[in-house]
C-alpha cells in the first residue's frame, strides 16, 4: 500500500509540475527563457509521468489477478481524459489573475515568484495540491491490491 501511495503522490507532483509550467512558467518565456527551454522541460516532465506509470503498472503487475490490472487500466483511462486531475479551476485563474497582476511591478519570474502576497500562495499551494490530490484520490482502487 505504501509503495502505490507514494507513487500516485509522485505523478500527482509531476503532473502538478507539468500544469505549472503549461500556466504559470509560461508567462515568463522571454529571450533568458525561450519557448524551447519550456517545451523541453514539459517533455521531460511528461516523459517522467510516463515512466512512473508504466513502474507503477509493473508493480501492480507483480500481483495476480485481472482484478488488478482491470483497476489499473481504469486509473490509466482517469489519467488519459483531457479534463482529468487539472485541481480546481477556479483557484487555479484566480491565482494566475493575482499574479498576473504582480508581475506587471516585477521584472521576471525570479523576482515575481518569491514576491507573491501570502494569499496568492495559498491560492497556488490549493490549486497544485489539489492536482495530487485528485490522482492519489483516482488511484484509490489500487491501494488494497496488494492485501
Amino acid at each position: 500500500k505504501r509503495v502505490i501511495e507514494n507513487n500516485l503522490i509522485y505523478i500527482g507532483n509531476l503532473m502538478a509540475l507539468q500544469e505549472w509550467y503549461r500556466h504559470v512558467r509560461r508567462l515568463f518565456v522571454s529571450e533568458s527563457f525561450p519557448e524551447a527551454l519550456l517545451q523541453g522541460l514539459m517533455d521531460i516532465s511528461k516523459m517522467g509521468i510516463e515512466e512512473r506509470i508504466k513502474r507503477l503498472g509493473d508493480y501492480i503487475g507483480m500481483f495476480e489477478g485481472k482484478k488488478n490490472m482491470d483497476c489499473f487500466g481504469r486509473f490509466q483511462e482517469t489519467l488519459g481524459r483531457p479534463n482529468r486531475a487539472l485541481g480546481d479551476l477556479q483557484t487555479r485563474d484566480l491565482f494566475i489573475k493575482e499574479m498576473m497582476a504582480h508581475q506587471m511591478s516585477q521584472a521576471s519570474y525570479i523576482d515575481t515568484i518569491p514576491t507573491l502576497s501570502s494569499q496568492t500562495r495559498i491560492l497556488g499551494t490549493q490549486w497544485l495540491q489539489g492536482i495530487v490530490d485528485a490522482i492519489v484520490s483516482a488511484g484509490d482502487g489500487l491501494m488494497n491490491l496488494s492485501d
